[in-house]
């Protein structure tokens, strides 16, 4: 779970709607300035999954990533629930 927005939800705190942006808003520029893409989901509900690599025209993406293992957030049963939003490429994609 999101450190952030995970420990609100399980507080049963209040939160911003599209709290999950901020992350979008800050590592985005940085992985801009140094040379990288992201390619990020999440699902407004405290969990995400995050892929950084170089920016090169090989590396560019159409489609989200495979799984990647047993460990991956994706083949948890509540990841499904909630709004999600899509980055390939640093671009929102979905949602």
């Amino acid at each position: 779970d999101c450190p952030s927005k995970g420990f609100l939800i399980k507080r049963g705190q209040s939160y911003y709607h599209d709290y999950c942006e901020h992350c979008m808003g800050w590592v985005k520029p940085i992985m801009d300035r140094t040379g990288f893409v992201v390619d990020h989901e999440h699902n407004h509900q405290g969990q995400c999954w995050w892929e950084m690599h170089r920016v090169e025209i090989d590396s560019r993406r159409e489609l989200e990533p495979p799984l990647r293992g047993p460990q991956d957030v994706r083949k948890l049963k509540v990841w499904r629930k909630g709004k999600h939003h899509l980055y390939l490429n640093s671009k929102r994609v979905k949602g």
